[in-house]
């Protein structure tokens, strides 16, 4: 059985720890980070592995330095970690930076991660609101209008008529006098 858990220490010290892309800070040697989603999705939990750090040491995990933040996770034995970082659902979708570093040794590693943006995201940008033509009220008040200039024209015509007529009959009686 021991023998068993000495392979099994071997293999992941030796196997990548995921297919992503991985990255190394030069003055780090040995450490390594990766993750098992072939994309992450914002809003969701990323799961992370790593390896090279000292044992026993808090390892701290942060996506874009300081977008999201995971708890600081203890180094194994063999210095690997793994655990969970939770995605921003504001997060935009495209390559970020995931690092981790120890806390105690400064050691770090660092990779990318592709991100999809999240459906239930909030736009960050206002969009406008789809057209929906002319409003109601516009149509009601040209009606009023017309209404109005027509009731206009059927008064003020006819009295301007009378006074016509009233004009000219005192004009032609002034006029037999």
């Amino acid at each position: 059985m021991r023998s068993l858990a000495v392979v099994f220490a071997l293999v992941l010290a030796v196997a990548p720890v995921s297919a992503a892309p991985v990255s190394v800070v030069p003055d780090s040697g040995t450490a390594r980070l990766g993750y098992t989603a072939s994309t992450a999705v914002a809003g969701e939990q990323l799961e992370f592995a790593g390896s090279g750090f000292r044992g026993g040491e808090s390892v701290v995990v942060v996506l874009d330095e300081g977008v999201a933040e995971s708890d600081p996770v203890v180094a194994g034995a063999t210095g690997t970690v793994s655990g969970t970082l939770t995605l921003p659902v504001e997060l935009r979708g495209g390559t970020h930076v995931l690092s981790a570093t120890g806390l105690g040794s400064g050691i770090a590693a660092v990779t990318e991660v592709a991100v999809e943006a999240s459906e239930f995201a909030a736009p960050l940008v206002a969009e406008p609101a789809p057209d929906q033509g002319v409003p109601s009220w516009v149509y009601l008040a040209a009606v009023l209008a017309v209404l109005l200039a027509a009731l206009a024209v059927l008064v003020v015509v006819p009295v301007l008529v009378v006074r016509g007529v009233r004009t000219r009959r005192r004009r032609r009686r002034a006029s037999a006098v």
